[in-house]
């Protein structure tokens, strides 16, 4: 399963998102696989895309984080699969 993250945190918040980025790192934990990661170019805002054998993973993921950022997770389909799904007429 493929997750589409935004992340986004409050200007004061973004120099205690650098220190804790380079401190404890970005890697996600065991059973998250990220595909991808951006940043917005005007700063305060992360794509990121994962993939989990176990949609808990992501939960756990996002945990350690959510005290200094705001995380909207959402379930996503390559438009390839999901084409593939809709019947033909």
């Amino acid at each position: 399963m493929q997750f589409m993250a935004t992340i986004t945190w409050e200007p004061g918040k973004r120099d205690e998102m650098i220190k804790r980025a380079q401190t404890l790192g970005v890697t996600p934990p065991e059973g998250v696989k990220v595909l991808g990661e951006w940043i917005d170019v005007h700063g305060g805002r992360v794509f990121r895309l994962a993939e989990v054998e176990d949609p808990k993973s992501m939960f756990v993921s996002n945990l350690g984080w959510s005290d200094l950022c705001k995380i909207e997770a959402t379930p996503v389909l390559p438009l390839e699969q999901a084409m593939s799904l809709i019947p033909a007429k």
